[in-house]
């Protein structure tokens, strides 16, 4: 690599992302900065769409990795019905309740050691699970059968972020506390660029910028900074 190139991308590692917010528009700008891959030309190595596609990706590889954004679902239970539909965005189920108290997750197996008859059993449900078989729904144990045994149902779940698609988005869906991660998108979609380009080194530098960012995210995003569980309510 020559000294040009070299000066060229330690310039872009310090300047590229510093945008308090970045948007897709600035994101596929900092990629280009980082890969030296300019439009101006009208001859982009990668267009666009491409680098959508890998910062796309790279959204969904860090919020796999960390789990930092939760939705709710909250729903009635039914006479006769076991299984419940979860959102097309569910990753992870956090905790659920039934009428305002937390249940305790199975899995099949485990509730197969306790009753084998527990697919069939009626009651107000005490216990949920996940059939890997069908991991878009969630299922109840015992399931209800008489207005008694109905309730209402908050689950609590990891989310992916929804795709960049217009030049205006945001990553994360927009949560303001995580914009000092954005910038980790395109040094990830950098690095994907680097090494089809045949530039492990470069490739090997950027993702270890995504991983740094990533590993921080990771640990701060679900941070209580006035979290005191010892503290006394009282004056």
């Amino acid at each position: 690599m020559g000294r040009l190139r070299l000066a060229a991308v330690a310039l872009a590692l310090i300047a590229a992302p510093c945008h308090a917010a970045e948007n897709l528009s600035q994101l596929i700008q900092d990629v280009r900065t980082l890969t030296l891959d300019t439009a101006v030309t009208g001859n982009p190595h990668f267009s666009n769409s491409q680098i959508t596609t890998l910062l796309n990706q790279a959204q969904r590889e860090i919020l796999a990795g960390n789990h930092c954004i939760q939705q709710s679902l909250v729903f009635s239970l039914t006479l006769g019905a076991t299984y419940y539909p979860l959102p097309s965005n569910f990753l992870v189920v956090e905790r659920v309740l039934i009428g305002s108290k937390m249940i305790p997750q199975y899995t099949p197996a485990a509730l197969d050691s306790q009753s084998l008859g527990w697919e069939i059993s009626t009651g107000y449900p005490n216990r949920y699970f996940i059939n890997f078989s069908s991991r878009g729904l969630v299922g109840f144990a015992p399931f209800p059968q008489q207005s008694t045994d109905t309730d209402t149902i908050k689950v609590d779940y990891d989310v992916q972020a929804n795709d960049l698609v217009n030049g205006g988005d945001y990553p994360f869906n927009g949560i303001n506390e995580f914009q000092d991660y954005q910038h980790a998108l395109a040094y990830w979609a950098a690095s994907v660029i680097e090494q089809l380009d045949q530039q492990p080194a470069l490739s090997g530098a950027y993702m270890a910028v995504y991983e740094n960012v990533a590993k921080v995210m990771a640990t701060r995003c679900r941070d209580l900074k006035n979290y005191m569980p010892s503290a006394s309510g009282a004056p």
